[in-house]
């Protein structure tokens, strides 16, 4: 394992040949110091991440990337650097694809035991409510954007596939496009960009009322779960590009694929019943001679 390195705080996003990077301050270092990493190698450190992005309006927020960049405001970099000398980050940087295993809300350094699935990249579940290309993620690929939620809140001990139903049931009951006609909960007007991980049914936020949240959020919840408006239950914001497919090509593309595996395992699971009751009769038979 190379040297472990400690990010102070972002810089920059910039996006080069459609891949997002984020220009790195790395703790107890200079400007010269700093280094772009891919969107991918930061998806565990969300309060660095949500420092930087909540620096801009919601509007730069949520607006679809384009080639260039976003620097964090100059009035901010004196304080952060500031924050930074006072408060060390909580997570550890160790260069390469993957970003390492965060801590345990236990012992401080140990691994948490993950429920879902070792395989996929560990998001910091505090960074959900940033549409997934700001992590570097397509979002035409509905089958890891599912296995990275999930991991992602189960790794804080919440059943991602329970939200998962939720989110079905309301879809079912409100309609597939439920999210884009109505409004945000809380203003009743803006446009919903992210949903909560809460028993609330149909709810949504719109960006403006999401940062609002998650700004009032960051004292009395600095862990990272936030306080659901309607039901008082504590919870993560999520974007609706997380859970709700925008590329209607790749969702359906998705569902095919889907319907094939199961049919696949319900053909494999039947041709394995069939064997073991001929080889049952087989036996039956083979008993039956050997008593006469």
């Amino acid at each position: 394992m190379g040297d472990v390195y400690e990010v102070a705080f972002i810089r920059e996003a910039s996006v080069k040949d459609g891949q997002l990077h984020y220009c790195v301050h790395w703790a107890g270092c200079t400007a010269e110091d700093e280094m772009d990493e891919p969107a991918t190698s930061c998806m565990a450190h969300g309060e660095s991440l949500n420092v930087f992005w909540l620096s801009f309006s919601p509007e730069e927020i949520f607006k679809a990337l384009k080639e260039g960049s976003v620097s964090l405001k100059p009035e901010l970099t004196s304080t952060v650097k500031a924050d930074a000398r006072k408060h060390k980050a909580t997570q550890n940087y160790n260069p390469g694809p993957l970003p390492p295993l965060r801590p345990s809300s236990g012992t401080e350094g140990e691994p948490i035991e993950l429920q879902y699935s070792n395989s996929i990249l560990i998001v910091d579940p505090k960074l959900l409510w940033l549409p997934p290309d700001r992590l570097g993620q397509p979002v035409n690929n509905p089958k890891l954007l599912f296995d990275i939620v999930v991991n992602a809140l189960e790794s804080e001990g919440i059943r991602g596939h329970e939200f998962y139903q939720h989110l079905k049931k309301d879809r079912k009951e409100f309609g597939q496009k439920w999210f884009e006609k109505q409004c945000c909960v809380i203003c009743m007007s803006g446009d919903i960009e992210t949903v909560l991980t809460c028993p609330t049914r149909a709810v949504g936020y719109c960006g403006p009322c999401t940062v609002q949240l998650l700004k009032a959020s960051r004292q009395s919840f600095p862990s990272g779960p936030l306080t659901c408006p309607c039901c008082r239950q504590k919870g993560y914001l999520i974007s609706k590009e997380w859970v709700f497919a925008q590329n209607e090509e790749a969702r359906h593309e998705y569902k095919k694929q889907y319907k094939t595996q199961k049919n696949r395992k319900q053909k494999g699971r039947a041709k394995e019943v069939k064997l073991a009751r001929r080889q049952q009769e087989d036996g039956d038979i083979e008993e039956g001679e050997i008593l006469e």
